[in-house]
C-alpha cells in the first residue's frame, strides 16, 4: 500500500518539476558511456545537470507528444519537493506522470487536504487505490496471496522505520505503568488493572488522545472518590434515549459519552460484587455461552440481545480456536470488547477498528464499496482470512518472529493513519502511543 502514496506523491513532484523552468533547459543528450544518464543545461544560467533514467521513465519525445515540456528530474529534485528522506521510486511514478491520468490524480490530492471523513474514504482514497494499481480479486487464491505479501512487505519496512509499534500493547503499557506510577500516589497494581479497563471502556467513537484522557479522568476520580456517582444518566423524554447531566466534574470525550459513562456504572457494579478490578477483569475474559451472555446483558440493563452473534463466534474461533464460549467482555460489542481483551493483556484478539478496515479494503476494489467496518458476514470472514493470512506472512518474512495478532492489528492502525495523512486527509491525527496521549494528557488535566 506503501505504492499509494509514493507513486501519486512522486508523480505530483515530477509535474511540478516538469513546469518549472522546462523552457530554460536544453536536452545534450546521454552522458558518454552512461546509458542511464543524460544532460541537460540550463541556456539562462548555464548551470549543468544529470538526469538519472529509471526503467520506465518516460523519453522526451513520449513527453513533448502528451504536450508536455521534461524538466531533468533526478532523486535530488524529488527530494527537494517531497522531503530529504523520501526514496522515490521513479519507474511507475514517471509513468503516472507522463500519464493523461495524471491531471486527475493531482486534483484529487489537492481536494483531500479539504475533504471530510466520509468523502475522502468513500470517494477520494478508493480513487487513489484505483489509480495506484491496487486492484487484486479475492476471488483470485494468487492475487490474494501476492497481496498479502506486498502489504506484509510494506508494514515490515515501516515497522523497520518506527519501531515504538512494534509489540505495541506490551512496551507501551510498561512505559503507561511507569508514567502513572509518578503522578498517582501509592498506584498499585489493581489501579493499574483499572485504569487499563477504563481505557477500552472509553474508546467508542473516541480518538485516542481524547480515549486515554477519558481514562486519566477515570482515574483520578476514582482516586478520589472510589465511585463514579458524580457521573449521572437521564432519560430523555423525546427520545427515550440516555443522555449526560450536567455537573459533572468533566466531560468525555467523542460521541458515546452516555454509553460510555453507562458503562462505567456496570464496571463498578462488577467491582463493587467482585472485590477488585483485576477480579473484574478476570471475570469479564472468562468464555460463556450466548444464552448466558444474554441473561448478562439483561442483568446489566440492556434491553436487546447480542447482536451479530456469528461474527463475535468467528473473531474468538480466530483468537481461542473454539466459538462455543465467548468472554464475556464481547457483550459489550465486538469492537470494544476486543480491544478492552487487548488493553488487558490478551493478545489473542484483533480489534475491528475503523482503521484497520481501511487498511484491508484498501487492498481490493470489491472491499472499496464499503469505507468503515465490515457490514456483513461475508465481509467478517474476508477480515479474517486477510488477518489470519498476513500475520502468518509477516511470520514468514521476518524469520519466523512471532508477532501477537493484536500487535499486528494496531501495527496496521497506525499505518494506515500516516498514509490517509500523507495522501492528504487532515483528520488523520491520533498517531501518537497510549502512553504518549497519557503523558499528555495528565499534562493537561
Amino acid at each position: 500500500m506503501t505504492d499509494i502514496v509514493t507513486e501519486l506523491r512522486i508523480a505530483s513532484a515530477l509535474i511540478l518539476a516538469i513546469k518549472k523552468k522546462s523552457d530554460d533547459w536544453e536536452d545534450m543528450g546521454p552522458v558518454p558511456g552512461e546509458k542511464k544518464k543524460r544532460r541537460w543545461v540550463n541556456k539562462v544560467t548555464g548551470e549543468e545537470r544529470i538526469q538519472i533514467i529509471h526503467p520506465g521513465t518516460p523519453s522526451v519525445k513520449d513527453l513533448m507528444d502528451k504536450g508536455m515540456k521534461r524538466d531533468p528530474i533526478d532523486d535530488m529534485t524529488i527530494s527537494s519537493i517531497l522531503g530529504p528522506d523520501y526514496e522515490p521510486n521513479m519507474s511507475g511514478a514517471a509513468r503516472l506522470a507522463a500519464s493523461k491520468a495524471y491531471k486527475d490524480a493531482h486534483e484529487m490530492l489537492s481536494k483531500a487536504k479539504s475533504a471530510g471523513e466520509d468523502h475522502f474514504f468513500s470517494n477520494v482514497w478508493p480513487a487513489v487505490c484505483d489509480k495506484a494499481g491496487l486492484n487484486a480479486r479475492l476471488s483470485s487464491p494468487e492475487e490474494f496471496n501476492a497481496t498479502v505479501l506486498a502489504a506484509a512487505k510494506d508494514l515490515t519496512k515501516w515497522l523497520n522505520e518506527n519501531p515504538k509499534y512494534t509489540d505495541y500493547y506490551h512496551k507501551d503499557w510498561e512505559v503507561t505503568r511507569s508514567i502513572l506510577d509518578k503522578v498517582y500516589p501509592d498506584f498499585s497494581d489493581d489501579d493499574f488493572a483499572g485504569f487499563r479497563l477504563f481505557t477500552g471502556f472509553t474508546s467508542p467513537n473516541t480518538r485516542l488522545d481524547a480515549n486515554m484522557k477519558d481514562a486519566i479522568s477515570l482515574m483520578t476520580l476514582w482516586k478520589k472518590e472510589k465511585s463514579f456517582n458524580v457521573l449521572k444518566l437521564k432519560v430523555s423524554e423525546l427520545t427515550g434515549r440516555r443522555q449526560t447531566e450536567e455537573g459533572a466534574p468533566f466531560k468525555m470525550g467523542g460521541a458515546a459519552q452516555a454509553n460510555k459513562i453507562y458503562n462505567m456504572h456496570i464496571l463498578e457494579g462488577l467491582y463493587r460484587d467482585k472485590g477488585s478490578w483485576q477480579k473484574v477483569t478476570d471475570y469479564l475474559k472468562e468464555g460463556d455461552t450466548v444464552d448466558n451472555l444474554n441473561v448478562f446483558r439483561k442483568k446489566c440493563g440492556y434491553k436487546d440481545k447480542l447482536v451479530d452473534v456469528e461474527g463475535l463466534k468467528q473473531k474468538t474461533r480466530d483468537a481461542t480456536g473454539q466459538s462455543k464460549l465467548i468472554p464475556r467482555m464481547m457483550m459489550f460489542g465486538p469492537k470494544v470488547g476486543a480491544y478492552t481483551l487487548n488493553t488487558t493483556g490478551d493478545d489473542r484478539f484483533t480489534t475491528a477498528d475503523v482503521w484497520e478496515s481501511r487498511f484491508i479494503r484498501s487492498l481490493f476494489p470489491y472491499l472499496r464499496k464499503g469505507s468503515g467496518l465490515p457490514q456483513n458476514s461475508k465481509e467478517i470472514s474476508t477480515f479474517s482470512k486477510f488477518s489470519k493470512k498476513f500475520n502468518k506472512v509477516m511470520s514468514e518474512i521476518n524469520g519466523g518472529r512471532e508477532f501477537s495478532p493484536s500487535s499486528l492489528q494496531a501495527a496496521r492502525w497506525f499505518y494506515m493513519i500516516e498514509k490517509a495523512r500523507e495522501a492528504g486527509y487532515k483528520y488523520a491525527k491520533s498517531d501518537g502511543t497510549i502512553s504518549e496521549y497519557t503523558e499528555k494528557a495528565i499534562r493537561g488535566k
